[in-house]
């Protein structure tokens, strides 16, 4: 699923596009999609895939992903996000009407944000200048996700049913616990969170001590819970009852590994820079993912629909492959 906050932050990064302004890659309903506008998409496509798929500049022509040169396949994902982005827009006027007043006073600020990632109005005007771009492409972005969220919200709310969600995190339950996982923990601060000061090494050992003192009545069959409310320095503990679930990344490096380490229901004793962590990892549940599931459920039930929502309101999508393979 192409998101377009993703394509908006990512814009940052880019500096230049090859493509030009008056070349038409392709057509959808009313509008039109530029090549410098694919060129846009592309350079955001090839970070996320040199991240996942590619490792040399060499394997843009050499290698081969879902029978494509990766070349090939990121000017098509580009394509594609560029196509989705408008059919959002196409479809979601077709389904809701024109965006409301408050609707639009919100595109305004997502792009007075979007502004702000270059210093302001000058910087602003010198991103699309070196990117051959229109302010009103950049308006379209912010457009298409308000009409994208309320597509995804009328998906959820006719679609997406507990049953659904069940049935996703059984079949997907093995791969959803490489994704992600689930911990509680008793932090032993070694620093001082209001100053950032390193606690002195007596007050370090005398942490460690306590930490490996809780880590054996834990071992010991001691209410885990008790000890967190009891001993943990971490104000987040208190909000998250059911403990921490995350992905790669979210946590401290140390905390992550640390999990990684352990088994259901096992503890474990690691270091980090804000102290000691004493771990407890814990099983996922259908109940506990509900948010991240209904997420990707929604995210593969609005992809697979624009196709047949297009259709439905007679939405046309002409493409220009040639103009397609000249973008780098």
């Amino acid at each position: 699923m192409k998101k377009i906050i993703g394509i908006i932050l990512l814009s940052a990064l880019i500096l230049s596009s090859c493509g030009k302004k008056e070349d038409i890659v392709a057509q959808v309903g009313k509008s039109e999609i530029t090549a410098s506008e694919v060129a846009f998409y592309l350079q955001s496509v090839k970070s996320q895939m040199e991240g996942t798929e590619l490792s040399s500049d060499e394997d843009w022509e050499t290698k081969e992903i879902e029978g494509k040169k990766a070349i090939e396949l990121a000017r098509s994902r580009s394509l594609e996000t560029a196509i989705d982005n408008v059919l959002y827009i196409e479809v979601g006027e077709k389904m809701f009407g024109k965006l409301s007043s408050e609707e639009i006073k919100a595109s305004k600020s997502i792009k007075e944000q979007f502004k702000g990632q270059f210093g302001g109005e000058a910087g602003y005007k010198e991103f699309l200048k070196a990117n051959a771009l229109e302010d009103g492409f950049v308006q379209m972005l912010c457009d298409s996700m308000l009409y994208s969220n309320k597509l995804s919200e009328k998906i959820e709310a006719e679609e997406v049913t507990d049953e659904k969600v069940s049935a996703y995190y059984e079949e997907n339950k093995e791969e959803l616990s490489k994704t992600y996982r689930r911990a509680k923990h008793v932090l032993i601060l070694t620093k001082n969170m209001e100053t950032g000061e390193v606690l002195s090494q007596e007050e370090q050992d005398a942490a460690k001590l306590q930490a490996e003192m809780i880590l054996e009545n834990a071992k010991s069959g001691a209410d885990f819970d008790a000890l967190v409310s009891e001993y943990s320095q971490d104000p987040g503990s208190a909000t998250n009852p059911d403990g921490y679930i995350f992905t790669d990344g979210e946590m401290v490096i140390e905390f992550q590994d640390g999990v990684d380490a352990l088994g259901y229901g096992e503890f474990g004793l690691v270091k980090s820079d804000f102290g000691y962590h004493v771990l407890q990892r814990l099983e996922l549940s259908p109940e506990l993912m509900g948010d991240k599931i209904k997420s990707a459920l929604v995210a593969e039930l609005l992809e697979s629909k624009m196709d047949a929502w297009a259709e439905e309101y007679e939405i046309s999508v002409r493409k220009q492959e040639d103009i397609l393979s000249t973008i780098e």
